[in-house]
């Protein structure tokens, strides 16, 4: 018989997919990464918006932001760092 006081198994499929207690507070993303991809879209943005603004058609403004975005990131990474 049980007394309520032993712990409950979570597996199985009853509990897939379940955070539990010590998950609850952790962040998706940390801080740092949120900070380093906001500067990467910005630059992104600022880019595209630009070589958008050139007279360039809009499909190579797009790569030229995504491009710079991704290169960006990682100098961003070092920098915030």
């Amino acid at each position: 018989m049980s007394t309520g006081t032993e712990p409950r198994d979570e597996g199985g499929a009853q509990g897939a997919g379940r955070r539990g207690p010590e998950d609850a507070g952790s962040p998706l993303i940390t801080q740092h990464a949120a900070v380093v991809f906001l500067v990467a879209v910005i630059i992104g943005l600022s880019v595209g918006g630009l070589t958008a603004a050139s007279g360039k058609p809009w499909p190579l403004a797009a790569i030229a932001g995504l491009t710079a975005a991704g290169v960006s990131m990682q100098p961003a990474h070092r920098l915030i760092g």
